[in-house]
C-alpha cells in the first residue's frame, strides 16, 4: 500500500512541481514542513521536515486525510472550509499566515503558522500546498511577555493594597486589577462572615457593577449550590476553561462570549476571608492562572491586615498599627513576587540562547526576536528593582542592612552607573560634568550606585524624550555634591519633601500616568542617611524641571 502511494506521490510531484530542478530534494532541505493535498483533503506529499515538526514519517502520511495532523476539535471547521474551497474555488485563506494548532504523531499538540498556495498537476487538477512553521518558541516568548505584564500589574497592585487597609477598598482593588490588567469580562469579590457562615457580595466590576438585588448578593457557604460557595467550603481554587457546566448561566455565557473562569478563596493563616472571581473571554493559560493565584495571595494578606487594623485600633494608635502591618505585608508581597520573577528570568535566558542558536528565520525576523528579548529583559530588570525596593524599605528603615564601606572613586562610579542606565533604557541623552581626576571617598559602592541609578532613571522618565539630563559632581570642604537636573514635569513646592516618603508620588506624576510605585526616592533617602549624608529636591514648580542633590561626607577608612 505504501509503495503504491509513494509511486502515486512521485508521479504527482514530478508532473506538478518538477521543472528541470529536483524539487523533491529542494523541499526536503527546507526547515519548514511542506504538505500537498488533493481536493479530497488527502495528503499526496510530505517533505522530510514533517518528521521534525509533527513526528510523522513523511511516507506514513501519504494517502491519509489532513485530519491526521489536526486536533479532533478542528475537524468540523476544516471540513466545512475545505469543502467550500473545493466546490467554489474561492481562496479566502490563501496568501496570509494562519496561526493554528497541529496534532503530532504522539497525540500532543503544537502551535504552527500555516501558509497556503494552490498548484496544479500535469492534467490541470487543483492541489493545495501548505507550509507549516513551528511557532513554539515565538508563542513561548509571547507567553513570557504576558507573564511579565501580569507581574508588573501585581507589583503596582501591591502598593495599592497596602495603602488601602480597609476591607472594601482592598476588594475593590482586586476587581479593578482583574478587569483592567487581566482583561476579565466580569470580576467580583465576596466578604466572608464567619459568625453567620455567609458570603456577602462586596464589589463587582466589568459587565456588571450591581451589588444590591443580585442573585449572588448573599450565599450560605454550607448550602448554596453555586461554584463560589463550593470554593469557599473547600478552600480550593477553581480554574476552568470549559463553562458548559449547568451551574453557569449558559445563555449569559454564550451571549457574552465567555470562555473561562477563575474562582479563588482568599485565605490567610488557614482562615477564610472571602472569595475572588473572574470570568474571561479567552482560555486561562497555566502561567496566567499562576499569576492570578499570586494576586489572590496578596489580596488575602492585605485583607487580613485590614482586619487586624480594626482589631488593634483600640489597643494602640492607628499609625503604629499601620507601620507594623505595612512591614508584614511588604514581606509577603516581596516573597510572592520574587518567586515567579526568578522563573521568568531563567526561562528568558534559556529562550534567548535557543532562539539565537537554532533560529532559521530571516535576518529581519531575527532582529525582531532580539528586540522582543531585549524588551523582556528590560521589563524583568525593572520588576527585579521594584521587588528589591520593596525589600529595601523594610531592611533600611529597620536597620537590617549593613553598609560595606570601601575606597571608592566617585567619578568612575558615576560613569559606570550612567552607562548602566543607558543600556537599560536605550537612551543616551545624559550630559556629564565631572572632575577630570578621581574623587575618592569611603562609601558603600553598591548602595551609592543604587541611589544614582534611581535618580538618573527618574530624571529620564519624567523629562521629554529629546531633552538632556545633566549629572554633575562638585567637591566642597571634605564633602562632595552630586546634582541630577532635568527639564521635566517639575514638582510643586508642597511636594518636595512628601515625595521621599514610601509609596508617595507627586500628583502630576500620577495624573500624567507615569509608571512607578513611589519607592525609589524613599530607598535613596534611607541609603544616603545611613551614609551620613543628605538628599533633597529642588524645583521652581510644575512644568519647570527639577534637580536632586546628594551631599556626602568623604568619610575615612574604617
Amino acid at each position: 500500500m505504501h509503495d503504491r502511494c509513494r509511486r502515486w506521490q512521485s508521479a504527482v510531484l514530478r508532473s506538478a512541481l518538477v521543472n528541470e530542478l529536483d524539487f523533491d530534494k529542494l523541499l526536503d532541505a527546507m526547515p519548514d514542513a511542506v504538505l500537498v493535498a488533493d481536493m479530497e483533503s488527502r495528503i499526496v506529499y510530505a517533505n522530510a521536515s514533517v518528521h521534525a515538526l509533527l513526528g510523522w514519517a513523511p511516507e506514513a502520511l501519504i494517502g491519509q486525510s489532513l485530519h491526521a495532523i489536526q486536533p479532533e476539535r478542528l475537524h468540523e471547521a476544516h471540513d466545512s472550509g475545505f469543502g467550500r474551497y473545493a466546490n467554489t474555488g474561492v481562496r479566502s485563506l490563501f496568501g496570509m499566515p494562519i496561526r493554528l494548532t497541529a496534532r503530532r504523531f504522539d497525540g500532543t499538540e503544537c502551535d504552527v503558522e500555516l501558509n497556503l498556495a494552490e498548484i496544479t498537476d500535469a492534467s490541470g487538477g487543483r492541489m493545495v500546498l501548505g507550509v507549516l512553521r513551528d511557532l513554539g518558541e515565538r508563542v513561548e516568548l509571547e507567553r513570557h511577555l504576558a507573564v511579565l505584564r501580569y507581574l508588573r500589574a501585581i507589583t503596582a497592585a501591591a502598593a495599592q493594597l497596602w495603602t488601602r487597609l480597609d476591607p472594601k477598598l482592598v476588594l475593590s482593588t482586586l476587581t479593578d486589577v482583574l478587569v483592567k490588567d487581566f482583561d476579565a469580562a466580569l470580576a467580583r469579590t465576596w466578604m466572608y462572615e464567619p459568625e453567620s457562615n455567609l458570603l456577602r457580595l462586596t464589589t463587582s466590576a466589568g459587565l456588571s457593577t450591581r451589588i444590591k438585588g443580585s442573585s449572588r448578593e448573599t450565599m450560605d457557604v454550607a448550602t448554596h449550590p453555586s461554584k463560589v460557595a463550593a470554593v469557599a467550603r473547600t478552600r480550593t481554587p477553581l480554574i476552568r476553561n470549559d463553562l458548559t457546566d449547568p451551574a453557569f448561566d449558559q445563555d449569559w455565557v454564550s451571549r457574552e462570549g465567555l470562555k473561562s473562569v477563575a474562582c479563588l478563596p482568599l485565605v490567610a493563616g488557614n482562615q477564610l476571608l472571602g472569595v475572588m472571581v473572574g470570568f474571561f473571554r479567552e482560555p486561562i493559560r497555566d502561567e496566567v492562572s499562576e499569576t492570578i493565584g499570586h494576586l489572590a495571595a496578596l489580596g488575602a494578606a492585605a485583607l487580613n491586615d485590614a482586619r487586624l487594623v480594626g482589631q488593634e485600633r483600640e489597643a494602640r494608635s492607628v499609625a503604629e498599627a499601620a507601620v507594623t502591618l505595612r512591614d508584614r505585608f511588604l514581606a509577603v508581597a516581596s516573597h510572592e513576587l520574587r518567586t515567579p520573577l526568578t522563573v521568568v528570568r531563567g526561562n528568558w535566558e534559556l529562550l534567548g540562547r535557543r532562539l539565537r542558536a537554532t533560529s532559521s528565520d530571516p535576518e529581519a525576523q531575527r532582529k525582531q526576536v532580539d528586540t522582543s528579548l531585549r524588551r523582556l529583559g528590560q521589563g524583568i530588570e525593572q520588576l527585579r528593582r521594584l521587588v528589591e525596593d520593596l525589600l529595601d524599605v523594610n531592611r533600611l528603615r529597620g536597620g537590617a542592612v549593613e553598609l560595606h564601606r570601601s575606597e571608592v572613586d566617585l567619578v568612575a562610579l558615576i560613569h559606570d552607573t550612567v552607562a548602566g542606565v543607558t543600556n537599560l533604557t536605550g537612551r543616551s541623552r545624559i550630559r556629564l560634568d565631572l572632575p577630570v581626576g578621581p574623587v575618592i571617598g569611603w562609601w558603600d559602592a553598591g548602595r551609592l550606585t543604587q541611589v544614582i541609578h534611581n535618580l538618573v532613571a527618574n530624571a529620564l522618565k519624567y523629562s521629554p524624550p529629546k531633552s538632556t539630563v545633566a549629572v554633575s559632581l562638585t567637591e566642597l570642604d571634605g564633602r562632595v555634591a552630586i546634582r541630577i537636573t532635568d527639564s521635566g514635569i517639575g514638582i510643586a513646592s508642597d511636594q518636595l519633601n512628601v515625595i521621599f516618603e514610601p509609596f508617595s508620588r507627586a500628583p502630576n506624576a500620577s495624573d500624567q500616568h507615569y509608571p512607578g510605585l513611589g519607592l525609589g526616592l524613599a530607598v535613596s533617602r534611607e541609603i544616603v542617611g545611613q551614609l551620613e549624608g543628605a538628599i533633597w529636591a529642588e524645583s521652581s514648580g510644575e512644568g519647570q524641571g527639577s534637580s536632586f542633590v546628594v551631599e556626602l561626607q568623604r568619610g575615612s577608612p574604617p
